[in-house]
């Protein structure tokens, strides 16, 4: 789903990529025209940021990158200029997004109903 942020971490909670597409690829499976996403080597991506203010000083002035610009992925920005972000999990499951017309009527409803997600 594109509308799915996917991040992929080092082994000390870096990002390494993210990407609105499937990621990892199996590189055989590629070659063989057939691809098909490796089960784990991802986690979903939840955008809740914590900037220093220098930071955000420098991010504004710094050219998008063609990473961003292809994945509309704002984070990319930093990544291709050097920057590092810290991935943290959530201590809980976090629900799905509102990226879509349709999560926003999913949230509406269950607003207006008193459930939970």
């Amino acid at each position: 789903n594109p509308n799915i942020v996917k991040v992929v971490t080092s082994h000390r909670g870096v990002a390494l990529y993210f990407s609105r597409a499937p990621i990892p690829w199996h590189l055989e499976k590629f070659r063989d025209d057939v691809p098909m996403r490796l089960e784990g080597g991802w986690q979903r991506h939840v955008g809740i940021y914590a900037y220093r203010v220098k930071a955000l000083r420098e991010f504004v002035n710094l050219e998008r990158s063609d990473l961003e610009v292809r994945e509309a992925l704002e984070q990319l920005r930093f990544l291709s200029n050097g920057y590092s972000i810290a991935v943290a999990e959530a201590s809980v499951p976090v629900p799905g997004g509102v990226d879509t017309a349709e999560d926003l009527d999913r949230i509406r409803q269950v607003i207006t109903s008193g459930q939970t997600t």
